[in-house]
Formats: structure tokens, sequence, C-alpha cells
């Protein structure tokens, strides 16, 4: 896996991007959820949220959700408060309790209260633990 990694950050040097999203596309099926971090970064770049929140939606699923949580507080600094909470939303749904505390604050925050306390009653019982 490590050689494709450096192949693929090699194909995207080179300006390559569609040969290295090709060679870090066969790396989740191995194992490597890192790479779909690495897929969403030039979609995210390119301004195509909706594709780069389907990565890290997906690396979120196989356990990796630091980088989009991480992601989505960016947006949200940066004042893209759609693109954060749209982030947010695709990591709550796969049970991650710290993106839910993270929409509901920044629903709190730009005062909408009444969504943050319906986000806070639908709320799953028995959100998955944080990896």
């Amino acid at each position: 896996m490590a050689a494709l990694r450096l192949f693929a950050g090699r194909r995207e040097r080179a300006g390559d991007v569609a040969g290295a999203e090709d060679i870090l596309s066969r790396l989740p099926r191995a194992g490597d959820v890192g790479a779909l971090v690495r897929l969403a970064a030039p979609r995210e770049r390119a301004g195509d949220g909706d594709a780069a929140d389907a990565y890290y939606q997906r690396a979120a699923r196989a356990g990796n959700t630091m980088t989009a949580l991480c992601r989505a507080e960016e947006r949200r600094r940066s004042g893209d408060r759609e693109g954060a909470e749209r982030l947010y939303r695709r990591l709550a749904e796969t049970g991650d309790e710290r993106a839910l505390a993270h929409l509901v604050d920044a629903h709190m925050e730009a005062g909408d209260h009444a969504e943050a306390e319906t986000l806070v009653r639908e709320a799953p019982r028995e959100a998955a633990p944080p990896p």
C-alpha cells in the first residue's frame, strides 16, 4: 500500500489528479482508510463539497472521523456555515457524538435554539462511541 500511496502522490504532483484519484480509490478496499481522506482533499479544493463530504463520511464509517471533524470546524470558522453543517450532519449519521455536539453548538451560536433542541431530542439514545 505504501508504494501505491507514494505513486499516487507523484501523480498528483505531476498534475495528473485523475490518475492519483484512480490509484487512491483502490486503497480503501485494501484497508487504507486514510486514502478516503486524501480523495476528499482535491474535491474540497475544487469546491465540490458534496463529493468531499461523501469521502469524509465513508472514512468516518470506517473509523476515521477526526480529519472530517477538523475540516467541518475549518469550514465553520471560515464562515461556510452551510458546508460545515452538511459535513457535521453526515458524520452524525455515522453515529459520531462529537459531530452531533458540534452541530448542536453551531445552531446555538447562530441563535437557532429550536433546531438545536430538535437535534438533541432526535439523537439516537445510544450513539456510537468515538474511535
